[in-house]
Parts: C-alpha cells; structure tokens; sequence
C-alpha cells in the first residue's frame, strides 16, 4: 500500500471537510505512478469481498429479494437515500431504482438492469490501491440476477457535498476544490502494464458483464 506523503498546500481543516472527506488529512499528491492490471480486478458473475468489514460481523449479503422488498419497504415511508433515483415496481430499462439502506448493517444496495459492474469493480480496485488517497466507499460485492445487477457497498452517512455546497463558506468551498484537484491528480497516477496496454474497461480482456 503506498504511503501519504504531507499535502503540498495543507489547508485548514474544519467540521464540514472532516464530515465530506474521512480521509481529508491523509490525501497527498504523490507522484510516483500506481500500476493497475486487469488480473487485479474481480471477475466472478458474483463475488463477496470476504476481506472487507462487512463480513467481519455479518456472514451474508441481503439476497437481490430482500433489497427489492427493502427498497419498497423505504418507498411506503417516503425514505429515498438518492433523491435522482426513484423506484417503481416494473422496473423499466431506463429508470434506476433509488438504493437500498440496510442502516443497522451500515449496507447501500444501488441496483436495476442498468447498474454496471465495472463501476463494482472500478471501486473495488480504488479502495485497494488508492485507500489514503482517493475517498471511496467500501465495496462488499455484487450479484447479477437476470438482467438485474446489485452493487453492495458501505452506507455513509451524512450530507453530500451536492447538499451542503450552498452553506458552506468561501475558504471551505476554495479547500474542497483544492482537495479535489489533488485526488484527480492521483488518479491520474495510474498506468497499464506496458506489454498489454489497451483501452477500456479494468476487467479488459474479459467479458464486459454492463
């Protein structure tokens, strides 16, 4: 795992940073490239991080079942974690379905015929290699039923930066976009295996399951 180095421009760090950004302290600009190959990445039709904390308490992951009925279950409450999405029960091939919350499990389920597993696996992988430095949710796993797909991965809870934007303060919004341009920059430190570069997907050469 590579190490944070300190931020070249540390910026003051007050309660609505710490709230969007856990990580905010340890983010740094590190310069050095991050190689990232296709063998790294996950490519079962179904797959559990046994690694990951979710299974350090629970032994299994909701079924593609009981996310459906907790997503009905939020629906007759009024409760939709992503206001973008809505969820109807004949679930149309253009419409994403708004995210199971299993709070007590501190679980998300974002689900519907147009999830993408590469997204799954696009997390799984940032996590991994990029943990100090790029502020991702914790990927558990992913199931494909029929032509719907399950993307299981820790609930945070809190504002999004998208709600808590407008009430923040100048210097805080400036540190935000400071912050940002330095996880870009991080991303940017990727690069394929010299003897097999290609474009597209992270699970490249194999079946493209989205």
């Amino acid at each position: 795992m590579f190490g944070a180095q300190p931020c070249p421009f540390q910026v003051h760090i007050n309660k609505h940073l710490r709230a969007l950004f856990p990580n905010f302290s340890r983010m740094s600009n590190n310069k050095g490239c991050i190689r990232l190959t296709p063998s790294m990445i996950p490519k079962y039709l179904n797959f559990d991080d046994r690694d990951s904390s979710f299974f350090r308490k629970w032994d299994e992951l909701p079924s593609p079942k009981d996310v459906q009925a907790q997503a009905e279950a939020q629906r007759l409450v009024g409760f939709n974690p992503n206001p973008r999405r809505d969820y109807q029960s004949a679930v149309p091939s253009f419409v994403k379905p708004q995210p199971a919350v299993f709070a007590d499990m501190g679980l998300l389920v974002n689900w519907g015929r147009t999830e993408r597993i590469s997204e799954a696996q696009t997390i799984f992988a940032l996590r991994r290699v990029l943990y100090d430095l790029v502020p991702v949710p914790e990927l558990y796993g992913w199931r494909i039923d029929g032509d719907l797909k399950y993307i299981y991965m820790e609930y945070i809870r809190g504002q999004t930066l998208e709600q808590a934007w407008d009430d923040l303060e100048p210097d805080d919004k400036v540190s935000i976009s400071r912050e940002l341009r330095t996880i870009w920059a991080n991303l940017r430190r990727f690069e394929q295996d010299p003897s097999d570069p290609f474009v597209g997907m992270l699970q490249h050469p194999t079946v493209c399951f989205a």
